[in-house]
């Protein structure tokens, strides 16, 4: 990978228990890309997990592939690309400062958010230039890609709660808590 020249630093996933800072150097975007620095991310169980098991890896997470039937239609939860964008994902996309010849994997849900700057894919990107003032009011969304979607929206778009129903959360991880959450706004 001669093309990896652009200094980062990420945490790589060497095996589901050992995770490493680094520092790496990455490629350019790819045209269906952006350069991201990441000023915050979220962390989630399907990260730890070490979904698909292909190491060495940069994990953090969420993707479609915008072009399908259902992303198309929106319903991009659907996407029939899901499992090529997500576990299988491992786009050579950096390798280590260090020494070139180890390569690091990327691609995982088309977003590499354990890693500053990343190549990130448009589909994955939202501005919100318009929302924000600075960098630290921009740490409050980090958990909006999964935890508060997963959580709070099954409660108030899978479940339709509503006041008066109960809702029962077992686990108070980030999905958790927000499942709670969505049911306290909505079910109270």
């Amino acid at each position: 990978m001669s093309d990896v020249t652009i200094p980062s630093r990420g945490i790589v996933s060497y095996s589901q228990h050992d995770w490493q800072l680094t520092d790496l150097l990455t490629r350019a975007p790819f045209p269906d890309e952006f350069l991201v620095e990441m000023i915050a991310t979220g962390i989630c169980h399907t990260d730890i997990a070490g979904f698909g098991g292909i190491y060495p890896r940069v994990y953090g997470h969420e993707a479609a592939c915008l072009s399908c039937h259902y992303c198309t239609t929106g319903h991009p939860a659907y996407c029939v690309q899901h499992s090529a964008l997500t576990s299988q994902a491992n786009t050579p996309t950096f390798v280590l400062a260090s020494n070139k010849s180890k390569v690091i994997g990327g691609g995982f849900f088309g977003q590499l958010s354990f890693a500053s700057p990343a190549p990130v894919k448009v589909s994955c990107a939202v501005n919100v230039t318009k929302m924000v003032r600075d960098a630290a009011e921009l740490r409050l969304y980090a958990p909006l890609g999964c935890s508060i979607m997963t959580g709070a929206g099954t409660v108030t778009h899978v479940g339709r709660g509503e006041a008066g129903d109960v809702v029962a959360v077992v686990g108070l991880g980030g999905v958790g808590f927000e499942a709670q959450k969505g049911g306290d706004d909505y079910c109270v």
